[in-house]
């Protein structure tokens, strides 16, 4: 046989089978795809979070910053938050994963919270009678709700129900509601998201292992919708050479198979893009590190250390609220350094937000000027060589819920990598950032599998109408799939089963099979 022949047979027959395995994973995939488009997997976002959570009350704080720190035995903590706990204002360290909680109107340390206090902090939160919040239980191990690694630090969990199917978990370590969720984001994303990300709580809590499955799935998957694009070119005859009793075809199949081999020229290609995006979205190639994004992140977002909790000691968090007053009910307040300067980082409901200097008691916006001063310092002896204030979304600056921040600062530096930066204008930190590695992410994930082009995101349902009807040729080209895998392994394995012989089951199929 001559080699292209075999080729032939090779890429057919291999298409053949491993589609049997994939065909209903794709389907599952497309319609799960459809179902991720409207109902996202359940994630507290800051705003929902900040929604709920009591005005800070700037009297009833009566213990310094580097006090609290003293007594929390963290120096130099990554962060540093106020907020209100159990109506008590409360310091929230962190430093790594280690988190810890000083009241700050008495010098105590937060050592977790009895059935009753987290009862109560998950009936404020869901706005209900605490006589209707029943305890599901206190968990320290994951559920499918708190799989991801981001909770570990925050366990134990208190898990709660409100009347209305609303389910809260509140931190044991922190106090605070850290997940939320509801009917229709459980249920949406038991059809979507759990589905699409192969998120299964067992395999989902190794993040390793569930990183190499999805690879390994959408790999293989990419290379058997390869392998049938080729074999569908090979297959097609433009001189209709193959003969029916309708008369000759382009096609040398009936049936399920005709409509399969159609459906794989209109929407075979789309398919493959989206399995090869779904992969590139696990990073399987691991790029080189972007050092300079490092550089300018770590300058722009630096963390308090001891001399600067002495600082905000002489300008305590009581003067930061009477400061602001009631231009803005502050309900946290983060002490951090933004743009070179020791500043209160107030934020209320509503995407509220103010920035307070201590050189200062009045609330400022950040200076692009002195974000570049600072990138300059940082990246010497590279610099900054273009710089403007984005005002709306642009082709790298792209967010479908409009959730990003605007205006943001565009900054692009002479580094070999061409690295650029959006710094939100709010506080002074890096809201998005490119580099190389970032670039090819950027069109090999979000540009392939979601789509995400400004002008279609600005001509919705524009972009809708595109993506479902692509979905639906997805659905239909893995239906046909599905029903041509059964009928083959009925006719390959379980009937020669059934018989008493399988030795002839992979034997080659006719092409007019």
């Amino acid at each position: 046989m001559r080699p292209v022949l075999l080729v032939k047979k090779w890429v057919l027959l291999t298409h053949r089978w491993t589609g049997i395995i994939f065909s209903l994973l794709f389907l599952a995939w497309f319609i799960s795809g459809i179902v991720l488009m409207y109902i996202e997997f359940p994630v507290l976002k800051p705003g929902e979070r900040l929604k709920h959570m009591p005005v800070l009350d700037g009297s009833a704080i009566h213990v310094s910053p580097a006090s609290a720190a003293d007594l929390a035995k963290i120096h130099n903590p990554e962060e540093i938050r106020l907020s209100s706990l159990l109506g008590r204002p409360a310091y929230h360290f962190r430093s790594g994963q280690k988190m810890t909680v000083i009241f700050a109107d008495r010098a105590e340390v937060f050592h977790g919270l009895n059935e009753t206090e987290a009862k109560q902090i998950a009936a404020n939160w869901l706005n209900q009678s605490i006589a209707l919040i029943h305890l599901e239980e206190k968990q320290v191990r994951e559920d499918q709700w708190t799989v991801p690694q981001k909770y570990r630090p925050l366990r134990p969990l208190w898990k709660f129900e409100g009347a209305d199917g609303q389910v809260v978990y509140v931190s044991d370590v922190t106090g605070e509601v850290v997940q939320h969720t509801d009917r229709v984001s459980r249920w949406g994303s038991y059809f979507g998201a759990i589905p699409h990300w192969v998120y299964f709580t067992k395999l989902r809590k190794d993040a390793a292992e569930w990183r190499l499955v999805v690879i390994w799935l959408s790999g293989a998957g990419t290379l058997m919708t390869l392998l049938g694009l080729a074999g569908g070119i090979w297959l097609y005859s433009p001189s209709k050479r193959y003969r029916f009793q309708t008369g000759p075809s382009s096609v040398p199949f009936a049936g399920q198979k005709r409509w399969h081999l159609i459906l794989g020229f209109l929407f075979g290609v789309t398919t493959f893009t989206w399995v090869l995006s779904g992969m590139f979205s696990m990073t399987p190639i691991r790029w080189t590190p972007e050092t300079v994004e490092t550089q300018v992140n770590r300058s722009l977002n630096a963390h308090a250390d001891e001399a600067s909790l002495q600082e905000f000691s002489q300008h305590p968090p009581q003067w930061a609220l009477a400061s602001l007053g009631s231009t803005l009910p502050t309900r946290e307040l983060e002490l951090t350094k933004i743009a070179g300067k020791y500043s209160y980082y107030a934020e209320g409901s509503s995407n509220q937000t103010a920035l307070l200097d201590l050189d200062s008691s009045q609330a400022r916006s950040v200076d692009p000027e002195s974000i570049i001063a600072v990138v300059n310092r940082a990246i010497a002896p590279l610099a900054v060589i273009e710089s403007h204030i984005v005002i709306s979304y642009d082709t790298y600056y792209v967010d479908r819920h409009n959730l990003k921040p605007l205006p943001a600062l565009y900054i692009r530096l002479n580094d070999p990598n061409q690295c650029f930066f959006y710094i939100d204008l709010r506080n002074g930190r890096v809201a998005q950032s490119y580099g190389r590695a970032a670039l090819w992410n950027r069109w090999l994930y979000h540009g392939l599998h979601s789509f995400d082009l400004p002008w279609l995101y600005r001509t919705r349902p524009v972009w809708d109408i595109l993506v479902i009807s692509l979905m639906l040729g997805g659905i239909a080209l893995s239906v046909t799939g599905c029903i041509i895998a059964v009928r083959r392994l009925n006719r390959r394995v379980i009937k020669p089963l059934q018989n008493g012989s399988l030795r002839k089951t992979f034997i080659r199929s006719r092409p007019t099979e």
